[in-house]
C-alpha cells in the first residue's frame, strides 16, 4: 500500500479480514495488523448459520466454502439413554434463505479464503508479526502502536477497528468494558475418524444427560471421511494432564458409544466458555 491507510484493523481472524474486504471493495484503504506470524490454526469455531453465509457471499466467500464445507440440513437433540429427542429439519427455511443448512468449515480453513480475496485489493495490505500495543486519539486521527519485527513502529489512520480476540488490547487502550462473565466449567474436544452416523446421529447433535451431556460435529478436516468432533464438560477439579490423557479421552469416548476397538483420537484440546460483550462497540 503506498498511500497511508483510511482504517487501520487489530486482528487477521475471520472477523478482522472479512471487515478489511468489506472496507477495501467500497475503496477504503486498509491495514490489518496481526500479532501472529501468519494465520492461525484454530480448532474450535467451525460452524456457520444462514445469515452468515448470506453476508460472505457477495465477496465469494460463501461459494468458496462449499468447496470443502460439509452441509448440515438436519440437525438432533439426544438423551444420552433414551436417544432422539427431536430432529430439526432446517431445509423448511428455504423460502427465506439461499442456504437452508448450518455450514461446517473449520475456522482456520475459512481465514485463507478471505485472505485471498483480500490480497486481490490494491488497497488493503495484511501485515503478520505486528503486535498493536498501544492506541491513542487525537483529533481526527488514531495513532497506532505496534511491535515488529524490525522493532516499535506507530501507524495513523481516521479509523481504528479492534478485531483482536477477547484479550482485546484496543478494547483496554480506548477503556471499554468487557461485561459478562467467564463459565467456571472447562470443556475437553476430542476430535475422531470414527464414523457417528451409521449409529443414528446426525452431523451435529445435542446429547442431554444428568451427569455428562456432550455435543457432536462433523467436520471437513483435511477430507475424507472427515472428522468428528466431541465436547465433553470438565469437572472443576480435575487437572488438565488428568483430562487429556489417552487413559480419560478413551474413558469419555467409551462412555459416549461403547465399542470393541480404541479410539483413533486425532487432536485433543480443553477450552473454556466466555460469555461476555464489549459495553460499547463505537467509541
Amino acid at each position: 500500500m503506498k498511500t497511508k491507510p483510511q482504517v487501520i484493523i487489530a486482528g487477521a481472524g475471520p472477523v478482522g479480514l472479512l471487515t478489511a474486504l468489506a472496507l477495501a471493495k467500497q475503496d477504503v484503504s486498509v491495514l490489518v495488523l496481526e500479532a501472529e506470524p501468519g494465520l492461525t490454526l484454530d480448532l474450535r469455531a467451525g460452524t456457520y448459520h444462514p445469515p452468515s453465509l448470506e453476508m460472505m457471499a457477495p465477496y465469494g466467500i460463501t461459494d468458496e466454502m462449499h468447496k470443502t464445507a460439509i452441509k448440515v440440513p438436519r440437525w438432533q437433540i439426544r438423551d444420552r439413554v433414551a436417544g432422539v429427542i427431536v430432529e430439526w429439519d432446517v431445509s423448511e427455511i428455504r423460502d427465506l434463505t439461499p442456504y437452508p443448512y448450518r455450514l461446517h468449515l473449520e475456522q482456520h480453513r475459512l481465514t485463507p479464503i478471505i485472505f485471498d480475496k483480500l490480497k486481490a485489493c490494491a488497497n488493503a495490505e495484511v501485515r503478520f508479526s505486528h503486535q498493536v500495543t498501544a492506541a491513542s486519539q487525537a483529533g481526527d486521527r488514531v495513532s497506532v502502536t505496534a511491535l515488529t519485527p524490525g522493532g516499535t513502529e506507530k501507524f495513523e489512520a481516521a479509523w481504528l477497528v479492534g478485531a483482536d480476540g477477547g484479550r482485546s488490547t484496543v478494547r483496554k487502550c480506548i477503556d471499554v468494558e468487557f461485561e459478562g462473565f467467564t463459565w467456571q466449567e472447562r470443556f475437553v474436544v476430542a476430535s475422531t475418524t470414527y464414523d457417528y452416523a451409521p449409529h443414528g446421529y446426525t452431523l451435529n447433535a445435542y446429547v442431554a444427560d444428568p451427569r455428562e451431556w456432550s455435543a457432536l460435529f462433523k467436520m471437513p478436516d483435511d477430507g475424507p471421511p472427515g472428522i468428528w468432533r466431541i465436547i465433553f464438560p470438565v469437572p472443576q477439579e480435575e487437572e488438565d494432564a488428568v483430562t487429556l490423557s489417552e487413559e480419560m479421552i478413551e474413558r469419555r469416548m467409551q462412555g459416549f458409544l461403547p465399542r470393541a476397538g480404541r479410539y483413533p483420537i486425532k487432536y485433543k484440546s480443553i477450552y473454556r466458555v466466555h460469555q461476555r460483550v464489549a459495553k460499547n462497540f463505537r467509541v
